[in-house]
């Protein structure tokens, strides 16, 4: 039998990790670098950078400046490759011609890995770039999987299970339908820039739930089916944060995503689903890498694969403030 080994020395090394994060993010709290070490990996990868740093805002007037924008901007910075170029995705569209990485998205890791660290990196990004008229970003979150401090990432947040969630989406749905059939526009592009902001959709859950392909929907699954099919064209940007998911469970959903994240796979088989590759040394640098250490597979990536390996930003505390003071309320 294994000796059972005591857990302080890995909690040890957690704070240590911790420690490090903030040295290496002056201003970031004790508790959110505790919080992104996580409680399984032991180490994080080095050097992670601000989100701030990869957006070039240093204060309230660079907010402002891009809020100033009357075209949407949706090139989101992940973070830096091992050369230390910047990594990005463009969540438009990757059909006409505009040159998209895709408009729907997936982010899986195990626990501790950085996942949520980097689902809720985008939607901040998005905001610090897009005024609320241009686009708006929203948090479903059943099972209170997101740290409640990541609130101040998103616009909006429904988190108990009791219809609020459903409603809303049909609601949002219903109405970018209208406004389309109002205008006689084909898609959300044929509308004025004002006339709707683009809406980033979070969603923390499975997606044998949040879509449930297979068994009967609830009225939360059967709006997101409508959104993976229809979403493109109503201006609804989809971005599922799994954690604990099956191959099976992801098979459906990922036909629908324009790119995928992995951190931290334990199981090779959905590593292989995820990125599209069967190489089992990737599958290894997948279950071994430091927390923040992430996989992105796109379908234009330039890799040769179309795999970049990346050490995730951090959406540090200096940013969520300076936009929650800049933003208008929702």
């Amino acid at each position: 039998m294994t000796p059972r080994t005591s857990g302080k020395p890995r909690n040890n090394a957690r704070k240590e990790a911790a420690r490090n994060l903030q040295r290496l993010n002056p201003g970031m709290s004790y508790k959110q670098a505790f919080r992104q070490a996580g409680p399984d990996r032991g180490a994080l990868a080095p050097h992670q950078p601000h989100l701030s740093t990869l957006l070039g805002v240093s204060s309230h007037h660079d907010i402002r400046a891009k809020y100033s924008r009357t075209e949407p901007d949706l090139t989101v910075p992940l973070g830096l490759s091992d050369t230390g170029h910047v990594v990005s995705i463009n969540i438009d569209t990757a059909s006409q011609g505009r040159g998209g990485t895709g408009a729907h998205g997936i982010v899986s890791g195990t626990t501790g890995s950085g996942a949520t660290m980097v689902t809720m990196a985008i939607a901040l990004a998005l905001r610090a770039k897009n005024s609320p008229t241009l686009l708006q970003a929203a948090l479903i979150d059943p099972d209170a999987r997101v740290p409640s401090d990541a609130d101040d990432l998103v616009d909006k947040t429904f988190r108990a299970d009791d219809g609020s969630a459903a409603a809303w989406l049909t609601e949002q749905l219903a109405t970018r339908q209208a406004a389309l059939r109002s205008a006689n526009a084909r898609d959300f592009y044929d509308l004025p820039v004002d006339a709707l902001p683009r809406l980033l959709l979070v969603v923390a859950d499975e997606p044998r739930r949040s879509i449930n392909y297979k068994s009967t929907p609830t009225a939360v699954s059967h709006a997101l089916r409508q959104i993976t099919a229809v979403g493109r064209q109503l201006g609804i940007n989809l971005l599922l944060l799994c954690a604990h998911s099956s191959p099976e469970d992801l098979r459906q959903a990922i036909g629908h995503m324009g790119y995928r994240v992995s951190l931290g796979q334990v199981d090779d088989d959905l590593t292989h689903m995820l990125l599209d590759d069967a190489d089992a040394d990737l599958h290894r640098n997948v279950r071994t890498a430091p927390a923040g250490t992430a996989f992105l597979r796109t379908n234009d990536a330039q890799q040769d694969n179309g795999i970049t390996q990346f050490t995730a930003a951090i959406a540090d505390d200096a940013l969520t403030a300076m936009v929650t003071a800049t933003r208008s309320p929702v």
